[in-house]
């Protein structure tokens, strides 16, 4: 999907001018921030560096002990959490309204990407996420909270 020179003038005035973060740029147009950064980068500016977010079921294998606030993950979840830049955020104890959106990206994924999917190897398989990542999954609207 190409973004129309008019999104691309909005994009680019709200952060030059509005001095507006790229999140908040995605969700008043409803574009995914991949987008944003896309142009960006495409106006020849560095792409900014900010900590992702990685919602986790409270699975044993990344919490190894909860005493209230208080979370103590796995120490390799934190080493691939520092080598790959994310914030790992465990989902709370018995809140099914927060898991519903780890789910719902997992299920994008299952039916977007790997239905009726075919690949040679692992090799061919990566070059075939990386291209859909960049493009069709990067194009995809957001949807808008209600704040």
């Amino acid at each position: 999907m190409t973004i129309s020179q008019e999104l691309e003038g909005k994009i680019l005035r709200y952060f030059h001018v509005e001095k507006w973060p790229v999140g908040t740029i995605a969700r008043q147009l409803g574009i995914h921030h991949g987008a944003v950064d896309r142009v960006l980068s495409q106006a020849g500016l560095p792409k900014l560096e900010r900590p992702h977010r990685a919602s986790l079921l409270d699975l044993k294998s990344a919490v190894l002990e909860r005493q209230g606030d208080a979370i103590r993950f796995h120490p390799t979840l934190l080493a691939l959490a520092a080598h790959y830049r994310f914030e790992p955020r465990p989902v709370a104890v018995a809140r099914g309204n927060e898991k519903g959106r780890v789910e719902r990206a997992i299920r994008y994924v299952r039916e977007g990407f790997f239905a009726a999917r075919t690949w040679r190897d692992l090799d061919d398989l990566n070059a075939q996420a990386d291209a859909w990542c960049r493009g069709q999954a990067a194009d995809r609207p957001v949807p808008r909270t209600a704040h």
